[in-house]
């Protein structure tokens, strides 16, 4: 496959699992305390973690793509997350689409847990984010925790979801991994089952 033909893959991250009973925002600045990175910052910093971002870089290279690096944001179990965290993924996303133009996929660490002030499901609202910057023929991948918050809004807007297989959480890259090869497939046309 030549660089022209490679399929070019979108890859951003929003994980935190929201606490609605704590009282204490989750801020942009709890977010950096753990990880917040960009483009090609977010790439480099997360091939070296055992974290699902990982595993979609690996997944989405192994099979020839190339990975379009957006937004890493990871923070920690707390509070609702600050609007302006939402704010911040979602305009990222959309520079890096203006920036690269059209891509051919994406896949999102998420973790389907999350609210923001003003969004109950804060990933099903990113997906759809994802999915009218997109349209509807680019596939969409998610990886999320074991005890996501499957909602309508998720399922309609996303063509894959995974979730982690153990407690403790010890197979984030391989959820991550497993997302975005499923998403290469479905991108191929080839079956995702």
């Amino acid at each position: 496959m030549t660089a022209m033909n490679k399929k070019r893959v979108l890859v951003c991250e929003f994980h935190q699992e929201t606490d609605t009973f704590n009282p204490f925002l989750a801020t942009l600045e709890s977010f950096a305390a753990l990880r917040y990175a960009e483009g090609q910052e977010a790439y480099d910093l997360c091939k070296k973690l055992p974290c699902a971002f990982h595993g979609m870089i690996d997944a989405i290279e192994e099979a020839g793509g190339v990975v379009i690096p957006s937004i890493s944001l990871y923070g920690s179990s707390g509070g609702r997350v600050e609007d302006r965290v939402m704010e911040l993924l979602c305009r990222k996303v959309k520079e890096t689409l203006e920036e690269v133009g059209e891509v051919d996929a994406v896949c999102a660490s998420l973790h389907g847990a999350t609210c923001t002030e003003s969004e109950e499901d804060a990933c099903g609202y990113f997906l759809n984010y994802l999915r009218e910057l997109v349209g509807e023929n680019v596939p969409i991948a998610a990886s999320f925790d074991l005890h996501a918050n499957v909602t309508p809004k998720m399922l309609s807007n996303a063509d894959i979801l995974c979730g982690y297989q153990t407690y403790p959480h010890v197979d984030h890259y391989q959820v991550g991994f497993r997302a975005a090869s499923l998403c290469m497939r479905k991108q191929r046309g080839e079956p995702t089952f």
